[in-house]
């Protein structure tokens, strides 16, 4: 779980860099991405 979740987030980060988009969204991408996953771990774990 952890691994695809820091293979996705090197992904991400990837992607953004490639975009070069403001510093402000990319926090709040990662923020989304952060509560996508916790939401997936209560839901393998419930």
């Amino acid at each position: 779980m952890f691994r695809l979740r820091s293979q996705i987030y090197a992904l991400v980060i990837l992607k953004v860099k490639n975009c070069d988009r403001g510093h402000k969204s990319i926090k709040n991408y990662l923020n989304q991405l952060d509560r996508f996953f916790i939401m997936i771990s209560n839901a393998s774990f419930t």
